[in-house]
């Protein structure tokens, strides 16, 4: 976690200009920002650019977004294999896929 005194994470919702995702996890008191090449749909705390860009920025969960995860493949190895392309193969405390803590 972000801070031992509370239980507020930092959440890079990577993929998404909807922040549907984003802003869920706002609404139950964590710090997250959405990120895509793409503008955000709605005002919010978004970053419009490559994720790389903000990848090492502390985040403590990046969870896909729901607008490009339609776009990938719907195999396991295709996702997988798209999403450390995109993310750079880095690793993070904890990965999501479509709500799975991997």
């Amino acid at each position: 976690m972000h801070s031992s005194q509370t239980s507020e994470m930092r959440v890079l919702v990577a993929c998404e200009y909807s922040g549907r995702v984003r802003d869920a996890f706002s609404s139950h008191g964590h710090d997250a920002m959405s990120c895509d090449l793409l503008p955000t749909e709605v005002d919010g705390p978004h970053y419009q650019g490559p994720v790389e860009d903000v990848l090492n920025d502390g985040w403590d969960l990046m969870p896909p977004g729901p607008d490009r995860w339609k776009e990938r493949s719907r195999t396991f190895e295709g996702v997988t294999k798209a999403m450390g392309e995109q993310w750079g193969n880095r690793l993070l405390p904890a990965i999501t896929i479509q709500g799975v803590l991997l």
